[in-house]
Formats: C-alpha cells, structure tokens, sequence
C-alpha cells in the first residue's frame, strides 16, 4: 500500500510507528480506522466513493500492516487509540472517523480520551463491552478472538492465501476486491518464497 498512496510512519506509544496513508480527496478530513487482522488498504473500494467530498486518510494502527511495532511489546485497546490519537495529531482535529469494529473501539476510545479529537463518527460492528462488574467475564475470550488466534500466518503464494480464504468463513463473505487487497497488501514476501501475514495472530 506504501507504494500507491503518499504514507508517513507516526510517533506513537510504546515506540510504535503506525502508518498513515493519505488516500486523497478533497474537503473535511476522514479517519479510516480498519478492524483487527486488516489494514487501511482493504477499505479502499469504499474510499473510492468519498474521496469527491472527504480527504480521506486510512491508518495501520499497531500490529497491522505497513506500521512498525516493536517486538514484545502488549497490544492493548489503549494503544491502538494512541494510534489514532496520532494520526488525529497529524492530520488536525478534528476528523469524522469511519471505524470498524476494533477500528470503532478505538475511534471512541480516542473521544474519551480527546473529546475535541473527532467530530462525529460512522462505527461498524464496533466492539465495545458494557461495564463488566466481574473482573473474570471481563477477563473471558470471545469466539472471535479465539478465531483470529488460529489463523493460519503463512501460505505458499498470495494466491494459495486468496484460493483458502475465499473458500470458507469468515472471510469468504468478503467482496473479492476486498479479499484481493487483504491477500495482495495483508501478506508480506519471506525468503523461502513463501507468504506470511503482516499481523501475526
């Protein structure tokens, strides 16, 4: 995704340099914060509609994509709103933000922490908990994490990733543009020739 649209590399917490891809476009400025295990270049088929009446910008928050994450380091909600935070920072409250589900989360999050960070906000299937009052259901896997846990990380080739995914759930619902710009930007080259994902689980 570096290589298509202009992408600077943020200062954020824990020595995390998220990447904040400008998607371009014109007027109020967009905020574009991806779900865990994507990156901002699956959301593009949809920016494609925005960019006549938004700036429109995408990020790789921690762990994701074209950012650069420190080894070891624990992904936690607040950092990935540090993330945002950033971007927010670099681009200029406030943005309207467009977050889904972890994207959502953090988007929120980052209102909590910055009431004047973001002006208004589009959240899909955004994960947000109740108050939880016992410490141990708080503490509980969700079948969705469980899930994104036992991805598998490495393929043969990009298109055996794109022949497996688009095969079974969850990701076979996926537009196959969409799935092609997750399989073609989400997966990195290794030396054996293989492929492996950007976001480890």
């Amino acid at each position: 995704m570096a290589s298509k649209f202009p992408t600077v590399l943020l200062e954020s917490t824990d020595g995390v340099r998220p990447a904040l891809h400008d998607m371009g476009g014109s007027g109020d400025p967009v905020l574009v914060c991806h779900a865990t295990g994507f990156l901002g270049a699956v959301y593009a088929p949809m920016i494609q509609s925005l960019v006549e009446d938004f700036h429109v910008w995408t990020i790789d928050m921690r762990g994701h994509g074209d950012s650069v994450t420190p080894a070891g380091i624990s992904m936690s909600w607040w950092g990935h709103t540090q993330d945002v935070l950033a971007a927010v920072d670099y681009i200029g409250s406030p943005v309207l933000g467009f977050g889904h589900s972890m994207g959502g989360a953090a988007i929120t999050a980052a209102c909590l922490k910055n009431p004047d960070a973001v002006r208004g906000a589009y959240l899909f299937e955004p994960i947000i908990f109740p108050a939880v009052g016992d410490a141990a259901a708080a503490r509980r896997d969700s079948p969705i994490a469980e899930g994104a846990r036992r991805r598998r990380a490495t393929f043969e080739s990009r298109e055996a990733a794109f022949e497996r995914y688009s095969s079974r759930p969850p990701l076979d619902g996926l537009d196959r543009q969409v799935l092609r710009l997750y399989v073609d930007e989400g997966f990195e080259d290794t030396e054996d020739g293989s492929v492996t994902l950007k976001c480890p689980p």
